[in-house]
């Protein structure tokens, strides 16, 4: 059986770098420095579904994406969840907060969104790319 991304995060988010196990995706919310993990492994929903390796593997993912937002994009905390109430598919969100967010102190879901431009999103994908080959 193949990976197939669902539609939603598909059109919710833009393709960033593919990791050892996780592809890298930018959601598409300007408001926020938000990115998504999705391991490439097919009708995962849960992570105990996930074999040990696995497991360690995208930990290790989550670990280094961490690093790179709090330290390239200054944020005051990181979010990092993995809900799936609407989209099954397992998948991590990694979100870079500030103080002086639109949302701060409360969760970012629900909450006012903002569509970056082209050439915002080519950069940050751009920077995300350079720093994943580090």
């Amino acid at each position: 059986m193949e990976f197939i991304l669902n539609p939603q995060i598909e059109a919710d988010s833009e393709f960033a770098a593919k990791l050892p196990l996780s592809q890298l995706r930018l959601m598409n919310n300007a408001h926020f420095t938000w990115v998504l993990l999705v391991p490439e492994l097919p009708n995962i929903s849960e992570l105990y579904e996930l074999s040990a390796s696995q497991q360690q593997q995208l930990l290790e993912e989550i670990n280094r994406i961490s690093k790179v937002l709090k330290q390239e994009f200054l944020c005051d905390k990181l979010n990092i969840a993995m809900l799936g109430n609407k989209v099954s598919q397992l998948h991590v969100h990694i979100i870079a907060r500030r103080k002086d967010d639109i949302c701060w102190p409360n969760p970012v879901w629900g909450g006012p969104s903002m569509a970056y431009t082209d050439k915002a999103k080519a950069e940050i994908i751009a920077k995300l790319q350079g720093l994943n080959k580090q």
